[in-house]
């Protein structure tokens, strides 16, 4: 029944062999736990398992060409991982060695850049991904220029003007110009009135436009890269065709019963207009001139007198009027005619123009600074011939023609002629000389003015002419439905600086501390406008000034509209002009300190007054001790 001592013992070794394989079993089942956790668990990592990303442009302007025309930042759109368990690093660069650990790269420069993403957990898996960036930063520009077009005075042209590029760059070795184009502003400089943009733009790679209205008009060019990048340029065109009109008058004299002028009548101009570039000069006689302004209309019978009248273009254009004078009257001052053999009778006349010399300019209405020449010119009747003659300040005979003078002060010069039948004419010319110099001449644009602005005489916008200077500016504000500024702001003297200059105006703009605050709470930005520009002429020397407003891109010759930058405009400080309104006239747009322009909600702030200089401005050539030019 029972083992021998043999079985049994073999029985004890089965079963510790048995014992031993499962103990083995078990071990080997720790083992495999215990590793399986401690490498990762999910898939027993081994540490060399690859990550997966992907990179992105996350801001940036993408032009054409797939390149980027503004700053690029790059970061990861995605990240594959492992496990979620486990922390991943990310780095970004153009290569391992220099990549920075950040989750975005910044791109500032123009260039071509490889970059690559790097991804590792804290187990030592690795990942890389790699996009290629174009970057071009560089805005193409140009040059318009006048083709062709006939030039008359002043800048105007006289005929229509061909306007086209001159030059255009991308700026770019690795871009080139695929696109240009031109299209036209009309530009107005009335006050109150909004620059008007002419909805006229041409077709692409149209390389010239041609300007044929009477007015200034400003052409700009546009010109596109291979990126799809946008330049512009400017040229302002002045053009005028037209002659200017005008009307004669009886400005001293009554006619009797009969129509007829029994005393010497005088006749001067009762309108003279040019709608496009302005009356520049303008004379009355029977003989073509532009310095006498008025005409004694001496002689017997009908005298016809012709106004004689030119623009700033050079165009010229004349009027006429007719007096009845007594059929035997002798004309006056000059002595009675005498006789001759036969009963001839001789009328001697003359007449003095006169010419800047020796570097003198004229300012019109008998005004000049520096030289003046004064020119005899004379004529007889019935046969006779001028036998002498005489020019100078007191009257006589002294054969010169012409007499020469330059210092300031009031001058009358004298002629006489004598003829062959022994009848002698006389006439004279009133003139001033100013001391000192034309101030375009001498400015510059940032250049500050020692200009005696207006001030405001009481909170309710009465307005008087200072006749003293100024150095402080008061500030205030104002929160009412309107626009007013404090009761005490006053005009300065050494406050303003030269915005723009052209066409023989100044232009300044007041650069201290803003003196007020607009507010426009009625929803109505085109009243306020008017009322800042009437408040503006608070500020109108009209011994100075021929044009005061706060409207400063009409001045400057500029387009404002939104999102322009505005290179037309010197910004003297750091403070805003306004621009005009906009939406249904219930918005401000305001021009800020880098040119920009800028919306306002019913609102702008430190709008500054502008003041448009007579083109006759002169100045001492001295400059005061604030370092502003002084006026004369």
């Amino acid at each position: 029944m029972y083992d021998n001592e043999e079985e049994i013992k073999k029985k004890r070794r089965n079963l510790l062999i048995i014992i031993g394989v499962v103990i083995a079993a078990i071990l080997l089942l720790l083992i495999l736990i215990v590793s399986s956790s401690g490498k990762g668990g999910d898939d027993g990592g081994n540490g060399n398992k690859e990550l997966g990303c992907e990179l992105e442009v996350v801001e940036g302007t993408l032009g054409a060409n797939g390149t980027y025309t503004s700053q690029v930042t790059v970061g990861f759109k995605r990240i594959d991982v492992i496990s979620d368990k486990y922390n991943v690093e990310v780095k970004i660069g153009t290569s391992e060695t220099n990549a920075r650990k950040k989750d975005t790269y910044t791109i500032t420069k123009s260039g071509t850049y490889p970059l690559v993403g790097f991804v590792q957990d804290e187990m030592g898996n690795k990942g890389s991904c790699s996009l290629e960036v174009k970057v071009s930063l560089s805005e193409p520009s140009c040059e318009l220029e006048v083709k062709s077009g006939t030039l008359g005075e002043n800048g105007w042209y006289s005929s229509d003007v061909v306007v086209g590029f001159k030059t255009m760059s991308s700026n770019s070795e690795d871009t080139k110009i695929e696109k240009y184009y031109l299209e036209e502003e009309t530009v107005t400089l009335d006050e109150g009135d909004e620059v008007e943009r002419a909805d006229n733009k041409k077709e692409e790679d149209n390389g010239t436009y041609t300007v044929s209205k009477d007015q200034i008009s400003g052409v700009k060019g546009y010109v596109i890269d291979s990126n799809g990048v946008i330049g512009t340029c400017r040229i302002t065109v002045k053009k005028d065709t037209k002659a200017p009109t005008c009307k004669l008058k009886v400005v001293d004299g009554t006619p009797n019963s009969s129509g007829i002028y029994e005393k010497t009548p005088v006749v001067g101009f009762a309108d003279a207009t040019d709608d496009i570039s302005d009356i520049a000069e303008k004379g009355v006689g029977i003989e073509k001139n532009y310095t006498e302004n008025t005409y004694a209309a001496e002689g017997k019978g009908t005298v016809k007198v012709t106004g004689y009248v030119k623009d700033n273009a050079g165009n010229e254009g004349t009027c006429t009027l007719e007096v009845k004078r007594p059929a035997g009257t002798t004309p006056t001052p000059t002595p009675t005619p005498t006789p001759q053999p036969g009963g001839k009778t001789s009328y001697p006349t003359c007449s003095i123009n006169l010419s800047s010399e020796n570097g003198g300019k004229s300012l019109g209405n008998d005004v000049y600074v520096g030289g003046v020449k004064a020119t005899l010119k004379y004529s007889t009747t019935n046969g006779a011939s001028v036998t002498q003659y005489g020019i100078s300040e007191s009257q006589g005979i002294n054969g010169k023609t012409t007499y020469t003078v330059s210092g300031a002060k009031s001058y009358t010069i004298y002629g006489q002629v004598k003829d062959s039948y022994g009848n002698v004419g006389n006439c004279s010319k009133k003139f001033t000389i100013k001391a000192g110099y034309l101030l375009y001449d001498k400015v510059n644009i940032g250049d500050r003015v020692a200009y005696n602005a207006g001030v405001w005489s009481d909170g309710n916008g009465t307005v008087s002419t200072a006749s003293e200077s100024f150095s402080g500016y008061r500030s205030g504000t104002s929160r009412n439905n309107g626009v007013k500024c404090s009761d005490n702001d006053a005009g300065v003297q050494h406050g303003w600086v030269v915005m723009a200059k052209s066409n023989n105006l100044v232009v300044l703009v007041h650069a201290g501390t803003p003196e007020c605050f607009y507010h426009s709470n009625d929803v109505d930005a085109n009243s306020s406008i008017a009322k800042m520009n009437q408040r503006a002429q608070g500020y109108l020397n009209p011994n100075y000034a021929q044009q005061a407003m706060a409207l400063s891109c009409s001045t400057a010759g500029v387009t404002c509209t939104k999102g322009t930058y505005m290179t037309g405009i010197h910004n003297p400080g750091n403070h805003y002009y306004l621009a005009t309104a906009s939406g249904n006239g219930k918005l401000l747009w305001g021009i800020d300190n880098t040119g920009r322009t800028t919306e306002f909600s019913r609102r702008a702030y430190g709008i500054r007054p502008v003041i448009v200089l007579k083109s006759t401005v002169m100045t001492t050539g001295q400059k005061d001790s604030y370092g502003a030019w002084v006026l004369s």
